[in-house]
């Protein structure tokens, strides 16, 4: 949506989202998108998407949680952005590694020469991510030189 904006300070955007998080240094871009007046932040999920005939322009179909009011926009372009949810959640490392309650590996747990990273042990961004698995890969290497030395 900002970057939209940023690029067409006229436009209009709608977020519908179900929890909003922003970890760390991304709270000021939180407060940015919630202060923008032409940027509509709605607690509430879409229950279709489809496209009117007559106009061909999406209409996006979803529900106010707050307010249980149900909502029909008109819109020109629909981004869909995934939640963080475990891939571990399924069951199927299920005693390999310690997880914690949602499903995310807890490395300290886990045991001699597992080294988890990223989304493996919980929702980090992108920047996060690669420094923690830089972090993994060098913890790996010094396992490694370790174990040769025995």
């Amino acid at each position: 949506a900002t970057y939209l904006r940023e690029r067409n300070p006229d436009a209009r955007a709608h977020i519908f989202y179900i929890d909003l998080r922003t970890p760390g240094t991304y709270e000021f871009f939180a407060k940015k998108v919630l202060g923008d007046d032409r940027i509509t932040v709605t607690k509430g999920k879409v229950a279709k998407i489809t496209e009117d005939p007559a106009t061909r322009r999406l209409i996006v179909e979803a529900e106010d949680i707050l307010s249980a009011e149900k909502t029909r926009l008109p819109v020109d372009l629909v981004v869909l952005a995934s939640g963080m949810v475990s891939n571990l959640a399924d069951g199927r490392m299920a005693g390999a590694v310690a997880l914690d309650k949602d499903h995310f590996v807890v490395e300290a747990e886990s045991g001699e020469g597992i080294f988890a990273a990223g989304c493996a042990k919980g929702p980090f961004d992108v920047a996060t991510s690669v420094q923690d698995a830089t972090a993994a890969a060098a913890q790996a290497i010094e396992a490694i030189h370790t174990a040769g030395r025995r």
